[in-house]
């Protein structure tokens, strides 16, 4: 057990529960006149079994926890040596929900808005180490993964919370749960960082070794959410193989999908996917020679001729039709446009996100396919299809985003709401059918077939 000096007992009214079965009954019952039995038990201080009352904290240090007004509404108590459980909180009652609750939030919130920093911790005794080394600024639950009410209550105080787990295998997972939780609930303004200690280290054992002065400095170099998901999901993934690029990918569009403001997920996804793709580049052209810009064309040629499949080709007229514009802002237009739908074909997206970005046609992933193909239109027969294929794109998006507007009128006018939604999503299907009858067009064409010989 670690040592708690007399300061910190006062601070944070600290207690001790011996190994009894009835030592605490005897002594509330004794001392407190109006308290009876049953209001022990109502209170989750005894428990019962077979008919046998028990002090349900036994040989605990035990530390009692407030709502945000500062007012206990029940206790933890943290077991003295081994055994289990570590953790032991009060049972759920009408006022004791750990769900709702954030260990030492009545104290921490006041810091943490003059500060402008608030600190999640797995523990109750990393809060009790944090707050001995000068940082008053943290918060714990209750032993359960952070709950939306949690999230929320840190936002309060703070528009950044940091999440701060043990530096070990299972505290890393543990700041991804707590991460994966934060996603879906941001909205502008408010999002997390998340703190990654080093290897074997907890809050507690990383101030007592290091600091106060070492935690902040660690603390900003904190990431992001945004960066530190994608940092992990990246890590879980196997970016060698076509599958395994193809599933990250997969990962990527469903994790962001569930941040429930659309243009936070839009922002994530776009993000996502451009650091995505410089990863697939990367590790495309590990095993590559470093010669590559002194290679014939003959040698290009080779080299993509993997991608001169009819879809590839239509992605690469499309972005070479796109590319070739003269104004700027149309090409903006048609890019937007285009990343805000699903299309069938993967490496569109990521050759418009890298459009998007560079500006530069030359620089997209399909460039080898754009540099071989005929630079002029072949025919008024292409430019009616791939005039009708930008519209069909365009057209996606306008059913995305009406889609999402109708959904905030559940609440009001549920079944008009369900209407709209039908009516969206047959005209969504009718556009997707005709987006994949132009594309075939396309692929049918002779020029395109004898660039692809």
């Amino acid at each position: 057990m670690r040592q708690v000096s007399p300061n910190l007992v006062d601070q944070f009214g600290l207690g001790f529960a011996p190994d009894s079965r009835d030592a605490l009954s005897k002594a509330l019952e004794a001392k407190i006149d109006a308290l009876q039995p049953d209001q022990l038990l109502d209170a989750g201080l005894v428990g019962e079994a077979d008919g046998r009352r028990y002090d349900r904290f036994r040989g605990r240090l035990i530390f009692p926890i407030h709502d945000p007004r500062g007012r206990v509404v029940g206790f933890g108590g943290r077991i003295l040596g081994d055994g289990n459980p570590k953790y032991l909180n009060s049972p759920e009652g009408p006022v004791f929900d750990k769900g709702r609750l954030l260990y030492n939030f009545h104290r921490a919130g006041p810091a943490a808005r003059k500060s402008g920093s608030l600190f999640v911790v797995e523990g109750y005794m990393d809060v009790v180490a944090l707050a001995h080394a000068g940082i008053p600024e943290a918060v714990a639950p209750l032993g359960t993964a952070l709950t939306e009410d949690q999230i929320a209550l840190c936002w309060r105080a703070c528009d950044n919370p940091t999440l701060s787990f043990d530096g070990d295998e299972a505290g890393r997972r543990a700041a991804a749960k707590a991460a994966l939780r934060v996603l879906p609930h941001l909205v502008p303004g408010k999002s997390a960082k998340v703190l990654t200690l080093p290897l074997g280290l907890d809050p507690d054992d990383f101030v007592k070794r290091q600091g106060a002065k070492a935690f902040h400095q660690a603390a900003a170099q904190a990431k992001m959410l945004s960066q530190f998901l994608y940092d992990h999901l990246e890590r879980q993934a196997n970016l060698a193989t076509a599958e395994g690029r193809t599933q990250f990918s997969a990962t990527l569009k469903e994790v962001s999908s569930t941040i429930a403001n659309y243009e936070i997920q839009r922002e994530f996804f776009f993000e996502w996917r451009r650091r995505a793709f410089q990863a697939f580049r990367s590790a495309q052209e590990g095993g590559r020679s470093r010669d590559r810009d002194d290679r014939s064309k003959s040698d290009l040629k080779s080299e993509v001729s993997d991608l001169l499949t009819p879809n590839r080709i239509v992605e690469a007229r499309i972005l070479a039709s796109i590319a070739r514009r003269d104004d700027p802002d149309e090409i903006e237009h048609y890019v937007e446009e285009m990343l805000d739908v699903d299309l069938y074909y993967p490496a569109l997206n990521e050759a418009f996100i890298e459009l998007r970005d560079s500006g530069e046609a030359r620089a997209i992933r399909l460039r080898g396919v754009v540099e071989l193909l005929p630079r002029e239109v072949p025919s008024n027969d292409f430019r009616r299809v791939m005039k009708g294929i930008m519209r069909a794109i365009i057209e996606l998006g306008q059913h995305r985003r009406a889609w999402e507007d109708v959904r905030s009128q559940y609440e009001s006018h549920p079944e008009k709401a369900y209407a709209e939604q039908r009516s969206l999503a047959a005209q969504a299907y009718q556009t997707r059918e005709r987006l994949l009858a132009l594309a075939g067009e396309v692929a049918d064409m002779k020029a395109i077939s004898r660039a692809a010989a």
